[in-house]
């Protein structure tokens, strides 16, 4: 029965929104004994979920590598023949935890792209400010057809079994991006990048940094085996428009 006795007076919850965002993916409010209580959610994925997730990258990572190896080598002649300079492009990036490492590319750059940025002040100050350029001097011919369809990308698979990467996930970001996430950096860096994400099928590199901000938050937050599943399908016919790609 509820309890006859003088009301009982609710106050509101604050909560200190940074703090929000360093612990929890949401809030889940449950009434016990009549009494509304939050509930605070886990960042990070445990048990089952991240065996789930493991065995999905792991099936089709090496279906995958194998179906694509000829590709593969098709692609690494075209590279090294285009230009002077190593097959593999290797970036520096924020892995789980903060740990950093090498994810692996396809070269799609000239060596010499400091000295043609020099030439071009505007389009150096575009990159500092969104790690993006639509119309880059630096990318050679055969770099742009492969950046258009995400096919210099396809090198991160092994960086998806070496457990650095996950098949899904938030977009790689390099040390120097870590600030332009401000609080949300912690939640961030609680699960691997992915090769793809809610980026690559809402826009790709068309979307603003602030979006691409927002998308990676509500994956963290919203993290499920099947919204996995969804997103890999919606990268196919993504990545065949070969929009917001460059």
């Amino acid at each position: 029965m509820r309890p006859t006795g003088p009301a009982l007076k609710l106050s509101n919850i604050r909560m200190s929104s940074g703090l929000y965002e360093v612990i929890t993916t949401g809030l889940t409010v449950n009434e016990f004994a009549y009494v509304p209580l939050v509930y605070v959610n886990k960042v990070r994925l445990t048990g089952s979920d991240t065996f789930l997730k493991l065995v999905l990258d792991y099936v089709i990572t090496f279906t995958g590598l194998i179906l694509i190896s000829p590709l593969l080598a098709l692609i690494a002649l075209l590279v090294r023949f285009s230009s002077p300079g190593p097959i593999l492009h290797k970036r520096r990036v924020m892995g789980i935890n903060g740990r950093q490492f090498y994810a692996l590319k396809f070269r799609t750059m000239y060596l010499n792209g400091d000295e043609i940025m020099e030439k071009h002040p505007a389009l150096k100050e575009e990159l500092a400010r969104n790690h993006k350029l639509k119309d880059d001097p630096r990318v050679t011919r055969i770099g742009a057809f492969l950046r258009k369809y995400s096919l210099d990308e396809l090198p991160q698979l092994f960086n998806v079994i070496t457990r650095e990467m996950s098949l899904v996930g938030p977009r790689m970001i390099s040390p120097e991006e870590v600030a332009m996430y401000k609080q949300f950096d912690m939640n961030l860096l609680t699960v691997h990048p992915g090769i793809t994400g809610l980026w690559q099928v809402s826009g790709r590199s068309d979307i603003s940094y602030d979006e691409r901000v927002r998308l990676d938050m509500y994956y963290v937050r919203n993290w499920s085996i099947w919204l996995d599943l969804q997103l890999l399908f919606q990268t196919i016919p993504a990545v065949l428009k070969g929009r917001g790609a460059y």
